[in-house]
């Protein structure tokens, strides 16, 4: 019986052993909670310097999900940049969850910024990836805001710092799901959407500045009723 006992005693202590191994690994930790919806995540960003979320706070969104179980709803969440997932608040304060499912999209409730995948994969981006939606139609314009980190160091000095900076692409995607990059000028944006004559003619009538996310859509909306 006493034999028996401390073989119980081995294989509790080597489970235990190897849970503490599987929670000092790095990167995203995930264990099953009572939500089957919801895993645990956590990763140690010690000295990195900047912002890895969009917002550093969590907020209110609307996330939808591709196949899987679970219906659209509202849930506190944050969108971690550097990680390219979505963080769903957790019961302690500083709890980061992650979905089991997959989630396809995100709408902020207090803003109404649409942020999606399921995309083709691109440049540095899987089908997987998010990008805001500017403009929802036949064609979409999309804002892939990534996060990159970048190693420097100051002049006269051997310690390297890691800063967290911004990689943003702006994207049209027509019917074929592929993005194919511009920029917010006139030239890049009817080499990929043609009709130059139409467009450039619209363009100066209304005085569009495609800086301007919203001028922009405008100027999809006309294109539209072109390819009717």
């Amino acid at each position: 019986m006493k034999k028996m006992h401390s073989k119980n005693t081995y294989i509790v202590l080597v489970l235990m052993f190897v849970a503490g191994i599987a929670s000092a690994q790095p990167g995203f930790n995930k264990v099953q909670t009572a939500n089957r919806n919801i895993l645990n995540t956590k990763q140690s960003r010690a000295g990195l310097v900047g912002e890895p979320y969009l917002y550093k706070d969590f907020k209110k969104a609307m996330v939808k999900f591709n196949g899987g179980t679970s219906s659209p709803g509202y849930y506190e969440v944050k969108y971690d940049q550097l990680e390219d997932i979505l963080v769903v608040k957790g019961k302690d304060i500083d709890e980061e969850l992650t979905f089991s499912d997959p989630v396809a999209e995100f709408k902020f409730d207090d803003n109404g910024r649409i942020f999606r995948n399921g995309f083709n994969a691109v440049d540095k981006a899987t089908d997987k990836s998010y990008y805001e939606v500017l403009y929802d139609g036949k064609v979409k314009y999309l804002k892939r805001i990534g996060k990159v980190i970048i190693e420097a160091k100051e002049f006269n000095s051997a310690t390297v710092t890691k800063k967290i900076e911004n990689d943003i692409v702006l994207y049209l995607v027509k019917e074929d799901k592929t993005p194919m990059s511009v920029k917010a000028n006139e030239k890049s944006v009817l080499k990929v959407l043609g009709k130059e004559t139409e467009l450039s003619k619209y363009i100066k009538e209304n005085k569009l500045n495609l800086k301007n996310d919203a001028d922009l859509g405008k100027l999809l909306a006309y294109y539209e009723t072109l390819i009717v």
